[in-house]
């Protein structure tokens, strides 16, 4: 995967960079984002958006979503074997669930 597909002797890296961020309430502590950026991959830069459900509570935050990717679009040839016969699809999906904890001060007194 890494040398055949991805190519990661000459490109090494793969990047997001996030230019924007849409979001509108949805509930209490409840919010419906889309990320705006580009994504670079296999040295061809595109535009992506990626639509994720997040919930603020008071000590922590959770995202989850998911999103999908063509491989063609970064110039990416889907694998095949078996003289063609297996193929795989040009189609990536991507589901994340990312959650982020506030640390606590040394101040905070503890919680029972």
């Amino acid at each position: 995967m890494h040398e055949e597909v991805l190519e990661t002797r000459r490109y090494r890296e793969i990047r997001l960079v996030s230019s924007a961020i849409e979001a509108s309430r949805t509930g209490e502590g409840l919010y419906r984002m889309k990320i705006l950026g580009k994504l670079t991959l296999h040295g061809v830069e595109r535009e992506l958006e990626i639509p994720c459900t997040v919930i603020a509570g008071e000590d922590f935050l959770r995202a989850n979503g998911e999103f999908s990717i063509r491989q063609s679009d970064y110039g990416i040839r889907p694998i095949s074997a078996v003289g063609g016969s297996i193929r795989l699809k040009d189609e990536l999906k991507f589901r994340f669930d990312i959650v982020a904890g506030r640390r606590p001060e040394e101040n905070d007194a503890p919680t029972a």
